[in-house]
């Protein structure tokens, strides 16, 4: 006998019978090993009524996450951020006073210089702002590529009107720093890509129309975070 460390178990290729928990509408794009050993593992979610981090998983999350790929495993700045930065722009622009305050404070106002005059590359060590340039390549073909030199507050702060409080802008770096932590999460932003027919929470016939798919997902994440 060879090695045992690694049996498991799996039906015969070529069986064609019924295998437990595999079904078309769960379980497709992988190989039949791969698809049966998950099912005798009972790594396949069963039954109508999953738990919530189920229920609401969409494939392309799914799929298309950064463990699917090893070398934005590796390398994370391989990872495309133009969902977060598509998002961060059109926030940027639908709160275009609270931005322009923000920037304008004089804390910012001498880094923002730094950017828009080409002296020196763009630092925030408050990290509540970011500069698109930086990811041009994933805005490629993004119509609010126009806004790629203008420097962004990060959604976080707009949306929790810490733009405009005096308040916060007087806090340090690091304290400034502290209220923008759950960015990194928000970074990982992943919006239904156009054609996609399922469920979006937040839209529906009703409340969203004469938009584009991709204006209609960002309205409705823009909702959901409120």
């Amino acid at each position: 006998m060879g090695p045992t460390h690694e049996i498991r178990n799996q039906a015969v290729p070529g069986y064609t019978g019924f295998i437990p928990g595999v079904k078309a509408e769960n379980v497709f794009s992988r190989t039949y090993a791969n698809t049966s050993s998950s099912s005798f593992k009972n790594d396949i979610v069963r039954g109508h009524d999953p738990l919530p981090k189920d229920r609401f998983a969409t494939i392309a999350a799914d799929k298309f996450s950064p463990r699917s790929f090893r070398r934005i495993e590796q390398n994370p700045d391989f990872a495309s951020r133009r969902d977060y930065l598509e998002y961060t722009l059109s926030v940027n622009k639908e709160m275009k006073s609270s931005t322009d305050k923000f920037l304008n404070s004089p804390e910012r106002s001498n880094s923002v210089r730094q950017l828009t005059e080409n002296k020196k590359p763009y630092k925030d060590p408050t990290g509540t702002t970011i500069s698109p340039l930086k990811f041009k390549r994933d805005l490629q073909g993004s119509p609010l590529l126009g806004q790629i030199k203008e420097v962004q507050v990060k959604p976080l702060v707009l949306e929790r009107s810490l733009a405009n409080s005096l308040k916060y802008q007087k806090l340090s770096a690091g304290f400034q720093n502290a209220f923008t932590l759950e960015d990194a999460e928000d970074q990982g932003m992943k919006l239904p890509i156009s054609g996609y027919t399922g469920h979006r929470k937040g839209l529906k016939a009703e409340n969203v129309y004469a938009k584009n798919f991709r204006d209609c997902s960002i309205n409705a994440e823009k909702k959901l975070r409120l």
